[in-house]
């Protein structure tokens, strides 16, 4: 094909797709991938064939055929989103475009099919900051509590820890010398967890909730059926609630999926 066959091509694929001839347009995308697959040794090239790819993807994850679950869909998504990020990765001039359009693709897949939520033999692990904040715990902070066992004025010579009668205050000047405070052995004291942290960019990033804690929001039917097929947990907070996730990028997507972009 030449560019002006593939671009009639995939037009033709994306109008037959509006229009719901799901089939025929799916032919197309394959047939369109082939022909690009050949010249995909050069950057341009390999930008055209997974942008193609991920634009077909994401059609087929609409739509299921005989056998297929929900979790066909998700896993086409993911694919999708993948082949966005690896094309932003092929330099400046996809950069911008194809992050950008992976970070939509996430934002539709989270108000799709939700996220899975990692589990392992003890509990699940919430990465999600909205779901942190749902379940208050993005509330709190951290600061450090610390202590001096001296702190000596530069202009009497006074532990003010220990005196209090050091009349002197640090940046002030006496006879032209300005006081500062000479601090010895500072040792950290513990670490507090408040809702007015010292900095305010701490904060939980992590929480890990026990299994029977989890379990304890399902039937015995729907605990037996998980546990039988091996469904996963899937968080649907997003959906259910109307919440914008314009806040989850990404790398923080598959961060919180325990998964990789690579």
């Amino acid at each position: 094909m030449n560019e002006r066959e593939i671009f009639e091509t995939l037009t033709d694929a994306r109008n037959l797709a509006k229009r719901n001839f799901l089939h025929e347009s799916e032919q197309k995308y394959l047939l369109l991938i082939t022909e690009l697959d050949k010249s995909a040794n050069t950057v341009s090239g390999k930008a055209k064939l997974w942008s193609t790819k991920a634009e077909y993807l994401w059609l087929r994850s609409q739509y299921f055929t005989n056998g297929e679950a929900i979790e066909s869909s998700r896993e086409r998504k993911l694919a999708a989103i993948r082949l966005l990020w690896q094309t932003a990765s092929l330099g400046a001039l996809y950069e911008s475009k194809f992050k950008s359009d992976a970070k939509s693709l996430v934002k539709e897949t989270i108000l799709s099919v939700g996220c899975v939520v990692p589990e392992d033999a003890s509990g699940v692990r919430i990465e999600c900051p909205i779901k942190i904040r749902n379940m208050g715990a993005g509330q709190y902070g951290f600061s450090l509590g610390a202590f001096y066992e001296k702190a000596i004025c530069s202009i009497c010579g006074r532990d003010v820890v220990k005196d209090m009668n050091c009349p002197h205050i640090p940046g002030e000047k006496y006879a032209g010398q300005e006081c500062r405070i000479k601090r010895e052995n500072f040792k950290f004291d513990h670490i507090a967890m408040t809702t007015r942290p010292k900095n305010a960019n701490t904060g939980i990033t992590m929480l890990s909730i026990p299994k029977d804690e989890v379990y304890s929001n399902f039937t015995r039917e729907q605990i037996r059926k998980k546990q039988t097929f091996g469904l996963p947990f899937v968080c649907s907070l997003c959906m259910k609630e109307g919440v914008d996730p314009i806040e989850i990028g990404v790398e923080k997507f598959f961060q919180m999926q325990g998964l990789t972009l690579s």
